[in-house]
């Protein structure tokens, strides 16, 4: 239970951050056709249908799209999402909120929203909240990737075509392009869901969000290659687990953030983590022979680059058996996969 002081700071924080946006929210912005969708929804049916175009005159337009966005950025992703975001990137409050936008629909994350809510009474409310934690992981994730690797302003809508397709292709292909020992740690988690009363196809899509966020760097490296979204994904993931990079991941993410260097340094080494491996996979595309499958790539590529490659998985693997992780041995297992390319 929130006591008045902690209230009233809550309400504080969100008429800062609902004003940072309106001010930022250009004419263009709002005209968008990914964000022109949040007027529409302002108003109860069918209101929208009817009188569309005046809708898009309202003079308080602009108002409108920025407490919605506002709203859902902080129903979904917390009240401090905003503030943790602009510390990470630098980025402000609309910019915050357009790469918020791209990744809530380029992931499809309203329809997720929608089943696990529609399970009320169903499920243990545990559940449902834990269900929940996972797709603001993804959505935090991709956010923070849009900020970084993306030209700013974003253009929503341009954005989500641009990722929408290839994230769904490669959603189709989870869980059959996952090395057996994470496919096991899938199939455990659709077991657990299903167990507390999930139906089998959420459960499904639950579970693979946390290799789902892939998808924005196979898209960029199948652009930089021109190769197809699938072949790409099927080369990430086979790297991903052949230098358990997933695993990797994992132990940054245990890192203490304590104080605000420990999240900065934990978070510099998740992005320089991302982008090894998706310049790896590029790498490997590029040094192969066309039409080959991700199995003969890699061979060929592990072939091409045995000694570098042997003494990569030789301190990854003493890291492993040290059970040491932290910001001593972290690094050094960054540092080989880097030297993989640079090889």
């Amino acid at each position: 239970m929130l006591s008045e002081r902690e209230y009233q700071e809550l309400i504080d924080r969100m008429q800062a951050l609902r004003s940072q946006v309106s001010e930022r929210l250009s004419g263009s912005l709002v005209s968008n056709p990914a964000l022109a969708e949040e007027l529409a929804r302002y108003f109860p049916a069918p209101l929208p249908e009817r009188f569309g175009d005046r809708m898009r005159m309202h003079r308080l337009r602009r108002e409108i799209v920025a407490t919605r966005v506002t709203n859902d950025m902080v129903d979904h992703e917390g009240t401090t999402f905003a503030f943790r975001l602009r510390e990470d990137t630098g980025a402000r409050a609309a910019a915050i909120a357009r790469a918020y936008a791209v990744a809530r629909d380029a992931f499809e994350v309203r329809s997720l929203w929608t089943d696990v809510e529609a399970l009320d009474l169903q499920v243990a409310a545990t559940t449902q909240v834990a269900m929940l934690l996972d797709a603001r992981r993804l959505v935090e994730r991709a956010t923070r990737w849009l900020l970084r690797n993306r030209p700013q302003p974003l253009d929503v809508a341009g954005e989500v075509v641009r990722f929408r397709d290839g994230v769904g292709t490669i959603s189709a292909e989870l869980p059959g392009v996952l090395a057996s020992e994470e496919r096991l740690q899938w199939e455990r988690r659709v077991t657990e869901l299903a167990a507390d009363g999930v139906p089998e196809p959420l459960a499904g899509r639950v579970a693979t969000l946390g290799w789902l966020f892939s998808a924005l760097d196979v898209v960029e490296v199948g652009g930089a290659t021109q190769h197809p979204v699938d072949e790409v994904a099927a080369l990430h993931f086979l790297l991903g687990g052949r230098l358990h990079l997933h695993w990797l991941h994992d132990r940054i993410a245990a890192l203490p953030r304590d104080n605000r260097w420990q999240a900065m340094a934990r978070a510099a080494l998740r992005d320089d983590l991302f982008s090894l491996h998706a310049e790896l996979t590029a790498d490997v595309l590029r040094a192969t022979p066309a039409g080959a499958d991700a199995q003969a790539r890699l061979r060929a590529w592990i072939e091409a680059n045995h000694g570098p490659f042997e003494r990569c998985v030789e301190i990854l693997s003493e890291i492993r058996t040290g059970d040491t992780f932290d910001l001593t041995t972290l690094p050094v297992a960054l540092r080989e996969v880097r030297n993989l390319i640079r090889g």
